[in-house]
């Protein structure tokens, strides 16, 4: 009689299939102990003829092995330590042949780490320290892979276009609106929004067409194919994805989650980007860890034991907490991610940063009638002299900038043509601000996302009004008709209250107030002289701030917005280039901007 030989420990090694699948082979001494543990793992299966069970290899499942006192094998050792690799990395910054402008050292790393593990990474930064320019840079180091899908959130597919054209030799960029799928998709940078990647569902129905249920009455939806993006996007075999904001997918029922996964099956690089991938629950994370490397974690339900603090409240589990976050930290930042914030890289950073965000307006064929019939009216009325006159006027006039399109016919009487053009700029500016709100609140919504508080310049009263009726459980505002305890108020609770997320300010707000808990502040309205625009960005760059301040100028493209914006940033370098003696020759901003229509 064969003797079989007592197991004293339990133990867990590496093991090959004859398929080539690799596993994790486990023994234990038979207790109903030690068999209740292993049938908490998701995956196992025993082998009964060589009497040992078996469990996919992953980190976690390592992790779990551990803590259930097994002793792990040399393989299996090695296996995980390798699976740490970012241990054994150097990460050193990386040149980037062919990129148009300079990496700051700590983005070059960050371009670095996407090649180490080869494409294939969360770039989970805090906002404003170049998420989107690491992931391009990578792109450009690869140049040969092609083609490069961007999904991201509909406010920001103007932005990727203008940063792909800005860090790179212009390649084709195609950007998708809609769902009405009949073009031809051939660009070698395709951007589209999470919200049309997806098909159209219906319920669906059986053999004899009628409408299925599960078993507790929920309708059971299929895809309607070539209904949204996702079926065209994979035909064209794309070799990179960026998914930024990629925690967008957080919730795994969702439509947009479930296109993204299906998208990036089979695809070779995936490039991830989120300053927030998560933001209340560790269970938010899943989705984007699952993305770029399903060998992490093996599935979602163990996933949430394990990390997401799972208690059952006698009716069924809840997964709204944390747990073992030290464990998770150091299996996300060895395998798949990197994270920096702005106090680990001030060293690197000026001052002030500067950026662009371009907009689109959605009343385009008003704002282009009313832009047509000013660039006429300039074209036809206006000369040299007359521009010239317009600026000294506009410097001391009593005409008031807060216009509605009622007085301009009023003020055509009294001023005569120097007030129509000035009329006119305003009814223009009110059209394209007006017109913008709906990108405005969308970039303002994503930022507050970040927790950190923001400060917003505007012009127009309409505006402050708008942003007050949207935001006023977080906001604060100045304007000229706040008195002044109520302004020292407002600041107060800027600076020091956590649940005051937003500062609205205008004219009023350029002098007097210092707003340093915040370090981002947003121009979505012009002033007409770059110096009242250093004012409001020096709102937040006074002394007791620590940071870079980041000001971010929200432009509606191709209006006279962006024509302003432009003009005032050249403007403000010219005047930091005269404190500092060097002769330019100036040109009035008012003259500036009549010359760009004419």
């Amino acid at each position: 009689m064969k003797r079989t030989r007592k197991l004293y420990f339990k133990t867990a090694l590496l093991t090959t299939a004859d398929s080539g699948e690799r596993f994790i082979k486990i023994k234990f001494p038979w207790t109903l102990e030690n068999l209740s543990e292993i049938k908490t793992i998701q995956g196992r299966k025993f082998y009964k003829k060589k009497k040992y069970w078996r469990i996919p290899l992953t980190l976690e499942n390592c992790f779990v092995l551990k803590d259930l006192k097994y002793i792990l094998k040399p393989s299996l050792i090695e296996w995980a330590n390798d699976a740490f690799r970012r241990d054994k990395l150097v990460i050193k910054p990386i040149s980037v042949p062919g990129l148009k402008g300079t990496l700051m050292p700590f983005q070059a790393e960050g371009v670095s780490f996407l090649d180490k593990f080869d494409g294939r990474g969360l770039i989970a930064d805090e906002m404003g320290l170049g998420k989107t320019v690491q992931a391009l840079a990578w792109c450009q180091l690869h140049s040969e892979k092609k083609s490069v899908v961007i999904v991201c959130p509909a406010s920001l597919k103007l932005n990727w276009q203008h940063e792909i054209n800005k860090w790179l030799t212009p390649p084709k960029i195609q950007i998708l609106y809609g769902t009405k799928t009949d073009i031809t998709i051939t660009g070698e940078f395709i951007i589209l929004n999470y919200d049309i990647l997806s098909n159209k569902k219906i319920q669906g129905t059986n053999k004899k067409g009628e409408l299925m249920f599960t078993s507790t009455g929920k309708p059971i939806m299929k895809d309607v194919p070539h209904t949204g993006w996702v079926d065209f996007l994979k035909k064209i075999n794309p070799q990179i994805i960026i998914l930024d904001e990629v925690h967008f997918i957080k919730n795994t029922s969702t439509r947009r989650a479930g296109a993204v996964i299906e998208l990036c099956e089979n695809v070779p690089h995936i490039i991830e980007l989120s300053g927030t991938p998560i933001e209340s629950r560790a269970l938010e994370i899943y989705n984007s860890i699952n993305i770029l490397n399903p060998n992490i974690f093996s599935n979602p339900w163990k996933f949430k034991h394990r990390y997401c603090g799972a208690k059952h409240n006698g009716f069924g589990w809840t997964f709204n907490g944390a747990s073992n976050t030290e464990e998770l930290h150091n299996i996300l930042t060895k395998t798949c991610m990197i994270r920096r914030l702005k106090k680990d890289v001030l060293k690197d950073l000026p001052d002030k940063l500067y950026s662009f965000v371009p907009l689109e307006i959605d009343n385009r064929e008003e704002y282009s009638k009313a832009e047509d019939d000013f660039i006429s009216f300039v074209r036809n009325n206006v000369d040299t002299q007359a521009q010239t006159e317009l600026t000294h006027h506009l410097r001391g006039s009593d005409i008031p900038l807060e216009l509605n399109f009622e007085k301009l016919e009023q003020l055509k009487d009294e001023k005569g043509e120097k007030a129509t053009v000035l009329a006119q700029i305003e009814a223009l500016k009110q059209l394209a601000v007006k017109g913008a709100m709906n990108s405005i609140f969308k970039w303002i919504d994503n930022f507050l996302e970040s927790g950190e508080k923001l400060i917003v310049f505007c012009e127009h009263l309409f505006v402050m009004k708008l942003l007050m009726d949207r935001y006023s459980k977080i906001a604060v505002q100045i304007n000229g008709s706040i008195s002044a305890k109520n302004r020292d108020i407002a600041v107060t609770n800027f600076q020091t209250n956590p649940r005051i997320k937003l500062f609205v300010g205008n004219a009023a707000a350029e002098v007097g107030i210092t707003l340093t808990s915040a370090c981002n502040v947003a121009i979505i309205e012009y002033p007409w002289n770059p110096g009242k625009l250093d004012q409001r960005t020096d709102r937040a760059h006074r002394i007791g701030q620590k940071d870079t301040v980041w000001v971010h100028y929200l432009m509606a493209i191709n209006t006279i917005q962006a024509h302003i914006a432009t003009i005032l940033d050249s403007k403000r370098k010219m005047v930091s280039a005269i404190l500092d003696g060097k002769e330019v020759e100036e040109c009035d901003l008012i003259t500036e901007l009549i010359n760009k229509y004419k």
